[in-house]
């Protein structure tokens, strides 16, 4: 025997699977381009930029060099703000301009 409703986690995985096919299409919230071209590839720079920073920072407190625990705060600081700038730039949207405010680029 059988049953024929799909189990909780066929189906979970079928909806996830149609959400992951269809994310092209719209975000799951309402999300609008706001930045050009010019915009996305500065965020994008500036965020591997900071990325990159924070990383120097917690593997400099990882090894001792800077034992203040400050550097392993900002490390992580600059790794949550750069990903949220990369975030920002490949997908052409920037809060600071989703709540209103006029930026130059």
């Amino acid at each position: 025997f059988t049953s024929q409703r799909p189990s909780m986690a066929r189906r979970l995985w079928q909806e996830l699977a149609f959400r992951a096919s269809n994310a092209h299409e719209r975000p799951p919230f309402a999300m609008q381009c706001n930045i050009d071209r010019r915009g996305r590839v500065l965020r994008t720079t500036m965020g591997v930029v900071t990325d990159l920073i924070g990383t120097g920072l917690v593997l400099a407190w990882a090894l001792g060099a800077l034992p203040d625990a400050w550097a392993l705060w900002a490390g992580i600081a600059a790794l949550l703000g750069g990903g949220f700038m990369i975030f920002e730039g490949v997908n052409g949207w920037c809060a600071v301009r989703a709540m209103g405010f006029k930026t130059p680029i």
